[in-house]
């Protein structure tokens, strides 16, 4: 439960706490409903006891008689309204309803003052009784005369059940109307959090993304936090890309004079130091232009070039270099096709390729771009000497170099690798039917890039 989300927990205690409160609440209504129809049925009984104490009648032979009351039930046996009259230590008068069975009815000493009493029947039925005694002029009975009236609580007990039952549906509809309510204000409740998410999802590799404005009062200071870090991280992030740079440049030189120390050494002959110092310049020197490279990459989620444009401009600006003008350049791209990446990182990407290209291609280097669908594949082929089939994946893998027939596509291929990567693309190598190497870039066209652990400078 720890674990759990928010939206769970907030739906879970609404839940719980509705169906708590309508339990409770189906409780107290079946009870008033039972104590409410308990006292309309006594206002019913002290009514009919009453009546019965008015139609008691002392005959002259110093027995009472009973008038009819009117309620047929009284004269129906077990008709469900039941009286009885006792006085002294004779046997009660009953009513026909009673058949002859006397209810044992246990009633005050006090005059004039009724009391209820729940009694069960000779027959089994439970009745709900009303007794009080009273005394009559003229007749002398030890104890007064006691009259009770009684009605069969099976009618109250069926109704109390019924309505127990239907309560119960619809409190039950009630709790899932509760509850998909509750989850609707869950829902919406969140819905800035989840918001929050999304935005920070767009801003996840942009350096200076910050969460917008228009939040609820409730959690703007949350989102002023988090752009707050997200500056503070930028900042940083910075800062770490800037020094990186920085050393990378201030290796540069002590590099080149080293390598200037090995030539002097070479010039003196001794050929395995200087191609030992030589070899270990080279070393440093791979790492420090990967990592200015990747000191310039900025990986961004909403970075986004026209291929076509930035690949026909990269070709032009490979053209003025050494060789050339030797090679037939073709840019095959269709308009409206998108990289994701930023102007200068593409340019990064393609003029890595196309110096790679140009160093070994004999008379022409052809870019294609194709739309699949749900991937666009860039194609970079020369018509060179390729690559030997069991270097190509590993020359992909970074800081290694291929053998002298396709030397300086480990730097290169370095940095593309990190530049796709960023963005989730992919890079594929392979050699010509002819001759020659073909490289294959290709990315989603509705990408999401991966978050770029490990690759802070």
């Amino acid at each position: 439960m720890r674990n759990a989300s928010l939206s769970l927990r907030l739906l879970l205690a609404a839940g719980v706490s509705t169906v708590v409160a309508l339990a409770i609440t189906a409780v107290a209504i079946s009870y008033l409903f039972e104590v409410y129809f308990q006292k309309r049925l006594l206002d019913e009984l002290r009514v009919d006891l009453t009546q019965l104490t008015a139609a008691l009648v002392l005959q002259e032979s110093g027995d009472f008689e009973i008038r009819e009351l009117g309620d047929l039930r009284y004269d129906q046996p077990f008709g469900g309204r039941y009286w009885q009259v006792g006085y002294g230590d004779i046997p009660p008068l009953l009513s026909r309803s009673l058949w002859d069975q006397a209810l044992n009815i246990s009633v005050t000493e006090t005059y004039g003052e009724t009391q209820s009493a729940f009694v069960t029947a000779p027959f089994g039925a439970e009745l709900l009784a009303l007794s009080w005694r009273i005394t009559i002029d003229g007749f002398d009975a030890p104890g007064g005369i006691v009259l009770s009236v009684a009605t069969d609580l099976s009618e109250l007990n069926s109704s109390s059940a019924q309505f127990r039952s239907n309560i119960a549906v619809w409190l039950a509809l009630l709790a899932g109307a509760l509850i998909l309510a509750a989850w609707l204000q869950v829902r919406v409740g969140l819905k800035p959090l989840e918001q929050i998410r999304a935005e920070l999802e767009k801003v996840a590799h942009d350096e200076t993304g910050q969460l917008p404005d228009g939040y609820p009062a409730e959690v703007r200071p949350l989102v002023e936090t988090i752009n707050a870090l997200l500056e503070k991280q930028a900042g940083s992030l910075t800062n770490a890309r800037r020094r990186a740079s920085d050393l990378a440049h201030g290796l540069k030189t002590p590099l080149t004079i080293l390598a200037a120390h090995a030539d002097d050494i070479r010039a003196e002959e001794n050929f395995e130091r200087a191609d030992q110092i030589a070899s270990q310049v080279a070393s440093m020197r791979f790492f420090v232009e990967r990592e200015l490279a990747r000191s310039r990459v900025s990986p961004s989620r909403q970075a986004s070039s026209d291929l076509k444009k930035v690949a026909a401009q990269m070709v032009e600006a490979i053209r003025k270099l050494p060789g050339a003008d030797r090679i037939d350049w073709t840019v095959d791209i269709p308009s409206g096709l998108t990289a994701p990446f930023d102007a200068h990182d593409l340019s990064e990407l393609l003029g890595n390729l196309l110096d790679n290209a140009r160093k070994y291609a004999r008379s022409k280097v052809v870019l294609t771009a194709i739309d699949t669908g749900s991937h666009v594949v860039l194609r970079i082929e020369d018509d060179g000497p390729g690559v030997p089939e069991d270097e190509l994946e590993r020359i992909k893998r970074p800081g290694v170099q291929g053998t002298d027939s396709a030397t300086g596509y480990g730097l290169g291929l370095a940095i593309v690798q990190d530049i796709l990567e960023l963005q989730g693309g992919e890079l594929e190598l392979e050699n010509h039917p002819g001759k020659g190497l073909v490289v294959l870039l290709r990315w989603d066209k509705d990408r999401e890039a991966p978050k770029a652990q490990g690759r802070t400078p």
